[in-house]
């Protein structure tokens, strides 16, 4: 397994260093007519710091490994981007010599390289599961996929990749002695509930216990990093933002009296609870009989704030709430107290979502969407736990590609 996992590495760092050169020589040959980029001295600098920032959109674009081709692109193409607003700031204030054109030609090649090696270096053919009939196992054959199938007999009847077998629940001899088999034979056996998470996205709830959810860690180092790499991408889109949110407040106004702003306490990291910042959506008196949820045509709805909620405009003042430490740009759905308080008696476990700081955006707001009751709040926190469990940068970044395509098309909003 290591020699796999050490080839493939050094397949990949190969694939990237041809690659700088490969766009090295194109990108000049494209712009300049000619291939002696060393000879000229106002050059060297600026195709130095394209070349680097090749290398590490490359190597920090094939290191992605757990989500799908299509998600690992998106992934890429993000972190290609982020690389070459890097560049273009680290030229602008150390006023190095740039050319427009070899910059376009260079992020649109570093794109079509870079996807092309995650093409390549994908598993060059679909691997094939037997499940055993057991607990997790038959969710896991109701998605119906052609990856795997469900035994019947405890029988290795055709040949495949792995097995996959529920842990947690009880085993029956018969299917212990055909597990034990398995792995004499040297066929890897997969747990049902690690495999449920790849594939959905979320934890299985029915499979955790205190001392599985008590070794989630939310990394400090990289919470740090991101609050502060949030902090400057606000400051950095200050205009912007403050011109949708001047549109929004005049919207606000023209259509209903009061104030354009919504304060509510929510729950926050470790339970804490803070008071969250929005854009006002409903009428004053939305809450005079008690809060509850939203629903699809809610009456107490303003005219245009249905506008503003399915494209999140009215989410904008929470970036004052990041600001202060109290939120982050990602992360779980910050929840109402008196709801929180109550899903913490009815949904075991939900008191660990407070781990993570809430967050504007989050995993289960781009996957599952907005949740209204016991049963979707269920299901959306078995995503927040995921969230929780795999919060680092690849995640964000899926995220953040997911947040924009949701704001666009307004999925999920109410």
């Amino acid at each position: 397994m290591r020699n796999k996992i050490d080839n493939s590495m050094i397949k990949a760092l190969i694939w990237i260093v041809a690659g700088a050169f490969v766009t090295l020589i194109i990108c000049n040959f494209a712009v300049y007519h000619d291939l002696f980029f060393w000879k000229y001295y106002y050059r060297r600098t600026f195709l130095f710091l394209t070349t680097l920032a090749f290398l590490a959109a490359g190597t920090a674009s094939l290191r992605i490994k757990r989500f799908s081709f299509r998600e690992q692109l998106s992934i890429a193409i993000f972190v290609i981007t982020m690389v070459m607003a890097l560049l273009l700031s680290f030229i602008t204030i150390g006023r190095t010599y740039y050319s427009r054109k070899y910059l376009i030609i260079f992020y649109f090649f570093t794109v079509f390289w870079i996807g092309l090696g995650l093409y390549l270096y994908r598993n060059p053919r679909s691997l094939f599961y037997l499940i055993c009939p057991i607990g997790l196992g038959f969710k896991l054959a109701e998605k119906g996929s052609r990856r795997w199938e469900l035994l019947r007999y405890p029988e290795l009847h055709k040949k495949c990749d792995g097995i996959i077998i529920d842990y947690h629940e009880q085993i029956p001899p018969e299917w212990m002695r055909f597990i034990a088999y398995v792995s004499l034979s040297n066929i890897p056996i997969y747990h049902a509930a690690a495999v449920y998470e790849k594939v959905t996205g979320r934890i299985s709830l029915h499979h955790l216990s205190s001392g599985i959810v008590s070794g989630f860690k939310v990394p400090r180092i990289y919470s740090a990093i991101k609050h502060f790499a949030e902090c400057c991408a606000i400051i950095l889109f200050s205009p912007v933002i403050l011109v949708l949110c001047l549109f929004a407040f005049i919207i606000i106004k023209l259509n209903s009296k009061g104030s354009a702003f919504f304060v509510q306490e929510r729950v926050g990291v470790k339970g804490k609870p803070f008071k969250m910042y929005k854009f006002r959506t409903m009428i004053t008196e939305s809450e005079a009989h008690g809060a509850k949820f939203t629903s699809s045509h809610d009456s107490r709805i303003i005219p245009m704030g249905r506008f503003l909620r399915k494209f999140r405009i009215d989410e904008l003042p929470q970036l004052v709430n990041v600001l202060k430490g109290e939120m982050s740009i990602i992360g779980p759905r910050p929840e109402q107290v008196g709801f929180a308080r109550e899903f913490e008696k009815e949904i075991p476990f939900y008191a660990y979502r407070h781990l993570a700081p809430p967050g504007i955006t989050g995993w289960a707001q781009v996957v599952q969407g907005y949740a209204a009751g016991v049963e979707e709040t269920e299901k959306k926190l078995s995503y927040d736990l995921y969230y929780i469990k795999y919060m680092g940068f690849w995640l964000d970044a899926l995220i953040a590609i997911k947040t924009l395509k949701t704001i666009l098309t307004g999925f999920g909003s109410k």
